[in-house]
């Protein structure tokens, strides 16, 4: 809330805190309470390898996704497009 009183453009849930990723469930919750709190956008970061499935965090704005798909080339990139291309966008 400091972030959003602050000016920020956006809050990103997700990121590594000393180490260690939160997991799936923790980032879901609180990017489920900010959307549902304050108006500012929200980015869920997710890691590269997580299931197709999982991908979709419901009210965030925006996923980021890990650094090592990066590393993985086109092939790894077009893959995640393809996860990313068949989910509805929250409402």
């Amino acid at each position: 809330m400091l972030a959003a009183e602050s000016g920020a453009d956006y809050v990103m849930f997700g990121e590594p805190e000393n180490g260690r990723r939160p997991g799936f469930e923790a980032v879901l919750e609180r990017v489920s309470w900010w959307s549902e709190t304050l108006t500012i956008p929200c980015v869920a970061m997710r890691a590269a390898s997580t299931k197709p499935k999982r991908w979709r965090a419901p009210a965030a704005d925006f996923v980021a996704i890990d650094e090592p798909l990066w590393r993985g080339g086109a092939a790894a990139i077009e893959a995640v497009t393809r996860r990313l291309s068949v989910v509805e966008p929250a409402r």
